[in-house]
């Protein structure tokens, strides 16, 4: 038998929070769906075409650029993943859009993420 609520108060907010991790993961499965996939080679340049960016080299690279995107709608969020190493990693927005925390090397298979906010790109993990 499935509980009646005491009050329609004190229901609500989770019902109300469930559909938003329910929306937020269904989001993130239609993101990911399609990512960028590029093999680059030392003294690479690269601009994200999804929100998720896979850099798949050869081996281990001395340096790189990734230019995240241009004003994309707040709450835009933007993974990168590299298989090899990357030792110096510069790491740019583009247009009038700034950068947090800049991250300056990628490690092999650990995933950098970012989310953008009102011209500010914010370093989550």
């Amino acid at each position: 038998m499935t509980p009646v609520p005491a009050s329609f108060d004190k229901f609500c907010p989770q019902w109300v929070q469930w559909f938003v991790e329910l929306f937020n993961f269904v989001k993130l499965l239609v993101d990911y769906s399609s990512p960028s996939i590029i093999t680059p080679v030392a003294g690479f340049n690269v601009s994200p075409t999804s929100n998720f960016l896979l850099l798949t080299p050869a081996g281990n690279l001395a340096n790189g650029t990734i230019i995240l995107q241009s004003s994309p709608s707040n709450g835009y969020r933007q993974s990168i993943v590299c298989t090899k190493n990357v030792a110096a990693l510069t790491l740019s927005a583009s247009g009038s859009d700034t950068i947090s925390v800049a991250t300056t090397a990628l490690s092999s298979g650990v995933e950098v993420n970012y989310v953008y906010l009102s011209g500010v790109w914010y370093k989550l993990s």
